[in-house]
């Protein structure tokens, strides 16, 4: 009889051409909603973009100029609005879904 690696034994019930989305072991509740996933990266990344805006603001308040705090201020509140927005998605699926 064939050893199970620790990588099979870990993805026991997945499909054999799951390939490389295959699903981990885990009772079908407890099974990560692709969406809630998507939607934390999104979240994630968009939290990323906001602290790198106002970072640069924040350089720019130092070394710049007026119209450069400007220009950043603006770009640092877009990034807080898709911040927000994608906070906002997130907890939308959350209220909808339970997941």
């Amino acid at each position: 009889m064939k050893r199970k690696s620790r990588q099979d034994a870990a993805h026991v019930g997945a499909p054999a051409n799951a390939g490389a989305s295959r699903i981990l072991l885990a009772p079908p509740d407890q099974r990560q909603c692709l969406e809630k996933v998507n939607l934390v990266a999104d979240y994630g990344a968009a939290v990323t973009a906001y602290y790198n805006a106002v970072s640069k603001l924040e350089e720019g308040m130092i070394t710049g100029s007026p119209q450069m705090y400007r220009d950043r201020f603006k770009s640092t509140e877009s990034a807080r609005a898709m911040c927000e927005a994608a906070r906002k998605a997130l907890a939308e699926h959350d209220a909808e879904h339970g997941c």
